[in-house]
This record gives structure tokens, C-alpha cells and sequence, in this order.
């Protein structure tokens, strides 16, 4: 999770890229109930994103930027890795999602693609997803000082 300060009394915002959502076996539990938690989580996040995009160009919608998050469920030694965006049809901003992979991670060769692609998500949340908040946030500020002054 990214925490970001846009202006000197403001709270931390936290901007998440990723979230992590697990069942225990042993539990009885099973993955969908995580994949669902997260479908929820990312929904959230993309709602929060899809505001601070508002918030930054004077209210109008923009739809030029597409915003993607991700998220890993996992069941034992199952994990999956979901990828959830939105579209707008017919003037309706939709959530979809895709299941980009599935590993069982006690077999070596799949825990190590599995661990190659999180990397691949992490990378990508602290560099080029980063730059995507930190560009609207410094828009919203500015926005702010100018309306005080």
C-alpha cells in the first residue's frame, strides 16, 4: 500500500494497488469466499481513484486513463492472481475483473512464476501506478492552496 501526503495537514491517503485476501483449508473456507472479499476491496480502491481523477480535472470524467488494480487470493496452496478494472457502457462505469493465473505453489516451477509475476505487480505499483496518484494529487493541491490564497 502507498501512503502519500498531499499537503502538510493533511491525513495519510492510502492509494492500494494490491490487496491479499486468504482462506484457511483447515477452516473450511473456501477461495471464492476471498475472491470476493477482494473483488470488493479493488472495487473500492478503483471508486477512490476514479474521485481523485474527478477531484483533479474539475469534476468532468475522464475515461482516457485506464486504471488497473490487482490482487491475490489464495487457499492453501492455491493462489491466483486477479486483475479488476472498469469501463464505462452506455454512460455506466462498470467493474470487470480477470483471473490472470492460478498456481499451486507446492510445485517449484509454478511458485517460482508466481513469484515472478507478484514481483512484476509490486514493481509496477511503486513506479509507474505511483506516479499515476502522485500526478492528481499534486493537481488536487494545488487546487486547494490556490482556492485558501
Amino acid at each position: 500500500m502507498l501512503l502519500l501526503v498531499p499537503a502538510p495537514r493533511a491525513l495519510d491517503l492510502a492509494f492500494p494497488f494490491a490487496v491479499v485476501e486468504g482462506k484457511a483449508y483447515s477452516t473450511g473456507k473456501q477461495i471464492f469466499e476471498a475472491e470476493n472479499q477482494a473483488a470488493v476491496s479493488m472495487a473500492c480502491a478503483l471508486n477512490l481513484l476514479h474521485c481523485l481523477d474527478r477531484m483533479a480535472n474539475q469534476g468532468t470524467i475522464t475515461d482516457t486513463q485506464l486504471r488497473v488494480l490487482f490482487a491475490i487470493t489464495t487457499q492453501g496452496p492455491i493462489h491466483e492472481l486477479w486483475a479488476y478494472w472498469t469501463v464505462v457502457k452506455g454512460g455506466v462505469r462498470v467493474f470487470e475483473s480477470k483471473l490472470w493465473d492460478s498456481w499451486n505453489v507446492l510445485v517449484l516451477e509454478r511458485a517460482e512464476d508466481f513469484i515472478v509475476k507478484l514481483n512484476s505487480v509490486c514493481l509496477w505499483g511503486t513506479g509507474p501506478f505511483l506516479k499515476t496518484v502522485v500526478e492528481p494529487l499534486g493537481k488536487v493541491a494545488r487546487k486547494a492552496r490556490e482556492a485558501t490564497a
